[in-house]
């Protein structure tokens, strides 16, 4: 295929994606909208609970599960405007939390979009979920790939919409939730850069990434990515909201990228490339930390 055709098609499927996702965020935000005298986190799961049925059914229209890969990021930025226009809770931490989520949302999401090829490209890990689960795979693939990931991001976005209404006057713990989760974002964000340069360097068949960040650590990515969630959860803490439920955000964050996500892409790096054992043994699995000597 021509570059030409190759850019058309990434162009159409993404036009698809953005009208799946505008159809998603205008189903959520009527289900909100009919709870919206509910307390907030019921508004908040009826949202979320609309729009994955909607990205769902593009999936399976499609016959491509990577439709929800983006709504990861585009979901929490969907609350923004619930967040910003709230009366309750200090203006100026609802402002705070709006733009550190719209950094850590857009920047993903273009991550995201620069990387996807379009309605022919789907993720590794749903085509081998559905080798293996054959015709169930589409129930497979709505309650594991777009359920039960959208109750992730609900446990998370619980941190925005809690910091958001809490009326406790600004202090030291919420420059600490700043620092925390734009200090996260920026060290997710130059893995994720880092991670480009290399693949699109040309390297030889089976070398893998293995500087800046990820000298340090084999998945600097995820272990910002983690922090950004902790960080928006002590905003919640500072903002006076009873939050500490909304600890079950970054524990599920971290329960998914210890017991799934990191366990699939190393199995898969093993086998594809002869010296990650290697670099497994001398490297941190998460939290940077100095690697040890080789031999």
């Amino acid at each position: 295929m021509s570059s030409d055709a190759t850019s058309q098609s990434k162009l159409r499927g993404l036009a698809w994606v953005s009208l799946a996702y505008a159809l998603a965020i205008a189903a959520g935000s009527a289900a909100a909208w009919a709870l919206r005298d509910g307390a907030p986190e019921a508004t908040l799961a009826a949202g979320y609970a609309a729009s994955v049925l909607v990205v769902f059914a593009f999936s399976a229209g499609f016959r491509n599960s990577s439709f929800f890969d983006a709504w990861w990021s585009v979901a929490p930025l969907a609350t923004l405007p619930w967040i910003v226009l709230g009366a309750e809770g200090s203006g100026m931490r609802r402002g705070c939390v709006a733009l550190l989520v719209a950094f850590w949302g857009v920047r993903l999401t273009f991550n995201w979009a620069r990387g996807w090829t379009g309605l022919a490209h789907e993720d590794w890990r749903y085509r081998d979920l559905a080798a293996k689960t054959g015709r169930a795979y589409w129930i497979a693939s709505f309650f594991g790939l777009h359920v039960f990931p959208g109750v992730l991001v609900y446990l998370g976005s619980l941190s925005i919409v809690l910091a958001g209404r809490g009326t406790a006057p600004l202090g030291p713990l919420d420059v600490l939730g700043v620092i925390l989760t734009l200090g996260s974002t920026l060290l997710e964000t130059v893995a994720d850069e880092q991670l480009r340069h290399f693949a699109r360097s040309g390297p030889p068949p089976g070398a893998f990434c293995e500087v800046g960040l990820w000298r340090w650590s084999r998945h600097p990515n995820y272990f910002g990515e983690l922090g950004t969630w902790c960080g928006l959860f002590v905003l919640a803490l500072a903002s006076g909201a009873p939050a500490w439920p909304a600890i079950a955000g970054p524990l599920a964050m971290w329960a998914l990228f210890e017991a799934a996500s990191i366990p699939m892409m190393e199995a898969r790096q093993r086998t594809r490339r002869p010296g990650y054992a290697e670099y497994q043994r001398r490297v941190s699995r998460l939290v940077p930390w100095p690697p040890r000597r080789a031999g």
